[in-house]
């Protein structure tokens, strides 16, 4: 994450990015580098170096949503039959649950997002759903809420959308509570009295109408979006395809529990499920906690909402909103009641809650029993080895470093350490392919007819020194190929030698180990 943070430093002040035209839209969202930009500004008033600035700029943003989650805590466990000194004990175990969960996990939110408003934008979310709230019990100021629910939930979608499709979900499933879920808690007035007529009696004729409209909203939603986008044909494995078969099997399309479903949730938070069904008389008053332990079967177990998600986003980031399941705040306070029952209760209560609360301690650890790992934090959180970092090009990116802006020609993993680390541009999204860099493609079968001339002026950057075998790749994220660094399959094995036949056309300024730079004439 260093790379794309790192990557505005220079761009800021020597390429006049501050003369051009940004919209008001712009300074919010999180792709348009204003954000990113703040940091420089602070680094170059202070006279600071920014990589010495970016750890305590992330320590501070870790600590800002950290602290927004204890708040947002404190307020949904107060809802449920707790003492004040119960509250605070889950408040604070809940935020150490989030931060040990994803922090340390493969999907590691607090890591991922360290410097990103992303992370920030989820405190919106944070109060987006407290506003919910107020709204579903009858607030009184229901005016001037649902005015600030919808400056939230249009700010969250500006900064990251992602955010802000966690406030529709959460939502709609915390008003299906209060349409479904809460009329039937009341006392029945008669015994021979049916459910249906009891759920008629005390249901809100108001939210019965608005989560009607919510859901014929979604299934019209699901119908343009049918309709208008084609849905991506390679998964990666992401998601599964029930069958090939049509025209109904091959519709039913859910996130694969074996691969990205487990590695979020983990076997960790399948056992808060287990502690959520065992206190479920508690839980179940909160709107909050029980719609929300309901978000994958609504979200990525429901084949309407995959096939929508895949149309406007694709299979990578399905997995994202399992972000907003409440199992930190659910293992919260189960291990108050857990350290209750060890306190209070009988022998035979006390021994399996203490049973629990250790089991709960283990399943956040990296354990390795017949092959199985139930944590990636081991390779997570391993000091990287240079064969594996932007070092192992260090000194071709040291002597870019000295030199003036240049469009660059190069693969896209060498490019996006380029572009992060130095003042030169390339072309590439992330560290794969786009339009762009196909545009501007360097590789041909002979280069006879100087298919290199429109790039006069231009730099081109040969990297056949690959880097190590990526272990994260492989076994966990799945966010880059295991083989990511294998940089020298990039490059067309006639390039290298019509580089070096023809020094007329290409200058070369630099070389070292399996890496040159030239200068296209």
């Amino acid at each position: 994450r260093h790379m794309e943070y790192a990557q505005v430093q220079d761009r800021w002040f020597d390429t006049g990015f501050l003369g051009n035209t940004v919209t008001p839209i712009q300074l919010f969202k999180q792709q348009a580098n204003i954000w990113y930009g703040l940091f420089v500004l602070v680094s170059h008033l202070t006279g600071q170096d920014l990589e010495q600035s970016i750890a305590p700029a992330m320590l501070l943003n870790g600590l800002v949503f950290l602290t927004s989650a204890y708040a947002f805590f404190w307020f949904v466990l107060s809802k449920l039959q707790f003492s004040s000194t119960q509250i605070l004990w889950a408040s604070v175990l809940s935020v150490s649950a989030l931060f040990c969960h994803l922090g340390i996990n493969v999907m590691a939110y607090v890591r991922y997002y360290a410097l990103a408003p992303t992370m920030l934008n989820f405190t919106l979310y944070f109060a987006s759903i407290v506003l919910v709230h107020h709204l579903l019990q009858g607030s009184a100021n229901k005016w001037r809420d649902s005015f600030l629910l919808i400056i939230l939930l249009f700010t969250a979608g500006i900064v990251h959308r992602q955010e802000a499709l966690y406030i529709l979900v959460m939502s709609g499933l915390m008003l299906a509570w209060h349409v479904l879920v809460r009329p039937l808690a009341v006392p029945a007035y008669a015994h021979t009295e049916s459910l249906f007529v009891r759920w008629w009696r005390e249901v809100s004729k108001l939210q019965l109408s608005l989560l009607v409209s919510m859901a014929l909203g979604f299934l019209m939603l699901v119908a343009v979006a049918y309709g208008l986008l084609e849905r991506p044909t390679e998964l990666y494995g992401k998601v599964v395809q029930w069958s090939q078969q049509g025209p109904i099997l091959n519709r039913i399309l859910y996130l694969n529990p074996e691969f990205q479903f487990i590695r979020v949730i983990t076997i960790w938070g399948l056992f808060s499920y287990l502690l959520f069904i065992i206190f479920l008389r508690r839980f179940v008053h909160s709107a909050y906690i029980f719609a929300g332990m309901w978000v994958p079967a609504f979200t990525v177990f429901n084949p309407l909402f995959v096939d929508f998600f895949l149309r406007i986003e694709g299979p990578h980031t399905l997995w994202r909103m399992l972000f907003i399941v409440p199992i930190h705040v659910v293992m919260g306070a189960s291990l108050v009641l857990l350290f209750g029952h060890i306190m209070n209760g009988r022998w035979g209560i006390k021994l399996t809650s203490l049973m629990a609360v250790v089991l709960v301690v283990l399943l956040l650890l990296p354990i390795r029993f017949m092959g199985f790992e139930n944590s990636y934090s081991r390779i997570t959180l391993d000091k990287l080895s240079k064969q594996s970092s932007y070092l192992l090009w260090e000194d071709a990116l040291d002597f870019l470093s000295q030199k003036r802006p240049k469009n660059i020609l190069t693969d896209p993993v060498t490019g996006y350490a380029i572009s992060a680390l130095t003042h030169h541009q390339t072309f590439q999204y992330k560290f794969t392919s786009s339009d762009a860099y196909r545009k501007y493609n360097f590789n041909f079968e002979d280069y006879d007819d100087k298919p290199l001339a429109k790039f006069s002026g231009w730099w081109l950057v040969l990297n056949l020194r690959d880097g190590a075998h990526s272990e994260v790749g492989e076994l966990a994220s799945n966010h880059w190929p295991a083989d990511v660094l294998k940089v020298s399959e990039h490059y067309a094995p006639a390039l290298q030698p019509n580089l070096e036949a023809n020094p007329q056309r290409f200058k070369k300024i630099w070389q070292a180990d399996k890496m040159a730079i030239y200068v296209i004439k």
